[in-house]
Formats: C-alpha cells, sequence, structure tokens
C-alpha cells in the first residue's frame, strides 16, 4: 500500500494535470488580487484590505480540485494503468485508496499553495487585516484546507468509481456547479441582506446542517460555525468516499 501510494503521489506531482492546477492558481489569485486592489482605489480610493485578497481561492477551488483530480487520474482507465496494475499483482484496495489519499494530499498542497500566494499579494497590496484578527483569519485558511481535502477525496472517488464511462469527465464539475448554486442559495436565505429568516422546519434544519456540514459551502470569507463543524463535515465526506467508493471500485469491471 504505501509502496503504491509513494510511486503514485510522486508520480501525480510530476504529471500535467498538477502542473496546470498551480498555474490556474497562480493565475486566477494574481488577476483576482488585481482587480480588488483596482476597483477599491478606483470606486472608494482606499486600499484593498487583506481579507478581500485571501478570500481569492475560495471562488474557485472546487472547479479546480474537481478539475485536476479528473486531469490526473482519469487517464489511469484511458492508458490502461489501472488494469496493469491489477495484472502486475496490486490489490484493487491498494489501488483505490492509494488514489484517493493522493487525491486528498494534492488538495491539501493546492489550498496551502494558493493560501501562500495570497498571503504575497495581501502584503503587497493591502495595510492589514481590517476586520478579523490574525487567529480567525488562520482558522479561515484551515477551514480552507481541509474542506479541499474533502472535495479532493470525493471527486477522486467520482472518478474512480466512474472511470471508463462518458459520464466520469463531467459528473465532477457537475456535482461542484449543483453544490455551488445550493450554496448560494442556503446563504440567501440564511442570512438575508435584510430582515429576519423567513425559512421554517425542515427547510431550515436542512438548510442549517447543509451550510455548517457541507464541504462544498465551507469555502467563506467568514467562519460562520464552530471549527469543529468543518471538521465533522469533511471527516464524514472523506469517510463515505473511502467506504463507499471502495466498496464499488473492489466490484467494477476494469477494460
Amino acid at each position: 500500500m504505501l509502496r503504491t501510494f509513494y510511486s503514485d503521489f510522486r508520480n501525480y506531482l510530476k504529471s500535467t494535470g498538477f502542473k496546470i492546477g498551480v498555474i490556474v492558481i497562480f493565475g486566477y489569485v494574481t488577476f483576482f488580487s488585481a482587480v480588488m486592489a483596482l476597483l477599491y482605489r478606483i470606486a472608494l480610493h482606499d486600499i484593498v484590505p487583506a481579507e478581500d485578497v485571501l478570500c481569492s481561492y475560495c471562488d474557485m477551488a472546487a472547479f479546480l480540485i474537481t478539475g485536476s483530480t479528473l486531469l490526473m487520474f482519469a487517464t489511469d482507465y484511458s492508458n490502461g494503468t489501472i488494469r496493469n496494475k491489477i495484472l502486475s499483482g496490486a490489490k484493487r484496495s491498494e489501488i483505490y485508496l492509494s488514489a484517493i489519499f493522493t487525491g486528498i494530499l494534492i488538495s491539501l498542497i493546492y489550498s496551502a499553495i494558493a493560501i501562500v500566494f495570497e498571503l504575497g499579494f495581501a502584503l503587497v497590496l493591502s495595510d492589514g487585516l481590517a476586520i478579523l484578527t490574525v487567529s480567525e483569519e488562520a482558522g479561515i485558511c484551515l477551514q480552507y484546507m481541509i474542506s479541499s481535502m474533502a472535495i479532493g477525496a470525493f471527486s477522486t472517488m467520482l472518478v474512480m468509481v466512474l472511470g471508463g464511462l462518458r459520464i466520469s469527465y463531467f459528473a465532477g464539475l457537475v456535482f461542484a456547479f449543483v453544490c455551488n448554486i445550493i450554496s448560494s442559495e442556503v446563504a440567501d436565505k440564511l442570512y438575508p441582506q435584510e430582515g429576519p429568516v423567513m425559512i421554517t422546519g425542515a427547510r431550515l434544519f436542512l438548510y442549517t446542517a447543509y451550510d455548517r456540514f457541507m464541504p462544498y459551502a465551507h469555502f467563506q470569507q467568514f467562519q460562520r460555525w464552530p471549527f469543529s463543524s468543518y471538521v465533522i463535515g469533511s471527516a464524514v465526506m472523506i469517510a463515505i468516499s473511502i467506504l463507499v467508493g471502495l466498496i464499488i471500485f473492489e466490484r467494477k469491471e476494469i477494460r
């Protein structure tokens, strides 16, 4: 298992998919930070707060992670890598778990790289934090990292169990897009700009549970819930990705 994981992780770090992900992160954070700094300067005649620079990653994290895992893992089916691993004697559980943990670690690296880029631009373009304390901002960064890990596990699971089918090329991106829409709807109803919360009963319970425990909803500029909620939500998604995906992958026909 460790040998398979080490080999996979090393190969994926060298892969084109991973490199494209790093380039996209740098390009997006650069563009976002420059636009925010320009808007503050023109519209408000002020300097952009660090908070508005440090949240750039949250806008694209789910799509970046999903797209990168698709680029890295889907080709393992098209080029026969998984089939060759099985023929060489590797257990399916080793292959699957190696992929999941590689997806988790790659996603963690992506979030760490994004935070480093954001911190660099925040130091250059802003005068520091305007609302949050350093410890609060650090908590949000950790929130991004554990949510990224959960989405990395889940998106890798989708590719591994659907690999070889056409749906594998867009299932994760569609799911991320739907979750983005749901997250916007939930935030609009739970945190209205004016007036009290209008939803009640089962709908309020479901919206609250989604906002509190769903990793796809955790890329927020501010922490809405105790940090333990983000840990629990991410841990549950990782556990589901491992257990459910492993059961399906063990029975999956590999061509």
